[in-house]
């Protein structure tokens, strides 16, 4: 289903001149900075969902997962500027080059047309009821230009059909918006039929964000990431995206062991297991703790294994952010020299958040370190 949106050839390509193929510098879109959208995709015989980010200009990122939560994986396309790349779920990332580099630019701003109508683009009067505007790689400063957007069924609330065509005037992939909604006082898609030659689905908006930031780190994989003092002596410490998770705290005894902080922690972990059985709410087995600066155990986290609202009581949302982790075979391991390292290896223009450690005790034991990343204060 995703590889009807993306054909992927393994041609050479020349980056566009400006900003060496990064996007342009960040600049607010009809006073929004960033947006993301959450959509429930259905095929017919099986449904995905997608979190759509766009952050202006020229910066996106689209994740694929299951929309029943049944852990099949998770698909990832990245655009940063004019570089597009992909990630599977345990696959190392690949870039998108060659004309199917054209066509995933030319989605995303088919799609970012669709939901900001009419900001964003230069539209120009076609016929009655037709509006057409340009797209270009890199749309801050408009030197290589990628194709077009067709609007059609122009009404009061925008256009019925947006298109995009390829430079040769092809046919790339159509969006129809049958329902709008309005959130924060500005219109937006509610239902949409999204087609193309390869197929199509029916899209339902499920909710969009405005308030959100994101760090550039987040339109690039992850394997494409450079760690700072990544050749320290130590454990490997790699960058990677932490997943949205919803928990739910405990404040551990002072000074308390280890050993009593796992055993605190399984007892939580099991009581909310038994707390949450009759809403059907599943918790997260792996025991989660947030550290203090020298690296003991402070607090013990409950997580869901699926954070959707409605939270149950108590519960809190951590949302999605780049992050540093390491991998050790024994808790002793953690200390404050590690955790220190873990903040001198934190990129440029980003800024360390609370670590945490997670107890993975099955199929074997296994300490995962991890070091939040946020945008600086």
């Amino acid at each position: 289903m995703i590889a009807a949106l993306l054909v992927l050839l393994a041609l050479p390509v020349q980056e566009p001149a400006g900003h060496d193929g990064a996007p342009g510098p960040r600049t607010p879109l009809a006073g929004m900075a960033a947006f993301r959208s959450t959509s429930k995709l259905d095929f017919g015989t099986a449904a995905n969902r997608l979190t759509a980010v766009y952050v202006f200009p020229d910066r996106a990122r689209w994740c694929f997962e299951s929309y029943a939560d049944d852990a099949t994986g998770r698909q990832l396309v990245y655009r940063f500027g004019a570089q597009v790349h992909q990630l599977a779920s345990g696959a190392a990332s690949q870039a998108v080059t060659g004309p199917s580099r054209g066509v995933v630019l030319l989605q995303m701003e088919l799609r970012r047309a669709a939901m900001l109508w009419p900001d964003g683009f230069d539209w120009s009067a076609e016929n009655a009821g037709t509006r057409s505007a340009p797209v270009f790689e890199d749309s801050c400063c408009k030197r290589t230009r990628a194709g077009s957007l067709l609007a059609s069924q122009l009404g009061e609330a925008g256009p019925g059909r947006i298109e995009a065509h390829a430079l040769d005037g092809e046919l790339v992939e159509w969006i129809e918006v049958r329902e709008r909604q309005t959130t924060d006082g500005r219109r937006w898609p509610r239902v949409m039929q999204v087609g193309s030659l390869e197929g199509g689905f029916l899209e339902t908006v499920e909710s969009v964000e405005t308030g959100v930031h994101f760090l550039d780190l987040a339109f690039v994989p992850s394997d494409q990431r450079s760690v700072a003092r990544a050749s320290e002596e130590g454990p490997d410490i790699l960058a990677s995206d932490l997943v949205p998770i919803a928990y739910r705290a405990r404040d551990l005894p002072e000074s308390v062991s280890w050993e009593d902080a796992l055993g605190m922690a399984r007892a939580w972990i099991a009581e909310t297991a038994e707390e949450l059985r009759e809403q059907k709410i599943e918790v997260d087995p792996v025991p989660t703790f947030e550290l203090s600066p020298t690296g003991r155990p402070v607090r013990s986290w409950v997580r869901l294994r699926q954070p959707r609202p409605p939270l149950p009581a108590g519960f809190v949302l951590m949302d999605e952010r780049p992050g540093l982790l390491c991998s050790l075979a024994d808790i002793r391991g953690v200390s404050s020299a590690l955790l220190q390292r873990l903040a001198r290896s934190a990129p440029t223009g980003t800024q360390a958040g609370i670590p945490y450690v997670r107890w993975h005790e099955d199929p074997e034991p296994r300490i995962e370190v991890v070091l939040p990343l946020d945008v600086p204060r």
